[in-house]
């Protein structure tokens, strides 16, 4: 006699009592967010590192309003149980709060200083648990940018054609001004 098939998950403790078999939920056919693989392959880093933190959202139909991601993560993971809390939206608050809900991390931004920081902080101490994070070396090159700061652009010297004309006097040097002007060039006294 084989030993019963023991469910497969990792949560935190406080979320042991939300559990519910993955087989029991639908992933919302209507959801506007698309995950790609790379989304899913990070989500199920992050959950083969942490376990699940927070659990996901359905609807009393078991249908996933906010969390779908981390359901595909699960189901790649071979995860056979998830922690959900069931919302009493519905209609158009249900839809509208999904839609919240992944729109509120997209109006955030990075701390363009603080976030190479850390993340470099992370890839030295323990590159398995940067990999959890979802950012690439590549990623961390391009945050961090150009260690060697880039040589001051050359001055632009506009282009200026001169004629110095030395005059016997400040009499000749009035005749010369008087004449180059008559012809139309652009003429300054100087006197050293």
């Amino acid at each position: 006699m084989s030993p019963p098939n023991k469910p497969l998950h990792i949560v935190t403790p406080d979320l042991e009592p939300l559990l519910k078999p993955i087989g029991d939920l639908k992933p919302d056919p209507a959801n506007a967010r698309k995950h790609a693989a790379a989304n899913v392959d990070s989500l199920v880093a992050m959950l083969r590192r942490f376990g699940q933190q927070k659990p996901i959202v359905i609807d009393a139909q078991q249908v996933i309003v906010a969390g779908n991601g981390v359901y595909l993560a699960a189901i790649k993971a071979g995860w056979t149980h998830i922690a959900a809390i069931q919302t009493e939206l519905v209609g158009a608050d249900r839809t509208a709060f999904a839609i919240a809900d992944n729109r509120a991390g997209e109006l955030s931004e990075w701390d363009a200083d603080t976030l190479p920081q850390l993340l470099a902080s992370l890839q030295a101490d323990d590159a398995d648990l940067f990999e959890a994070t979802g950012f690439t070396a590549s990623d961390l090159t391009g945050l961090l940018g150009d260690d060697e700061p880039s040589a001051p652009p050359e001055p632009t010297i506009p282009e200026i054609y001169q004629v110095v004309i030395d005059c016997d006097d400040e009499q000749h040097q009035r005749r010369v001004f008087e004449s180059l002007k008559q012809e139309g060039h652009a003429c300054k006294l100087l006197t050293l």
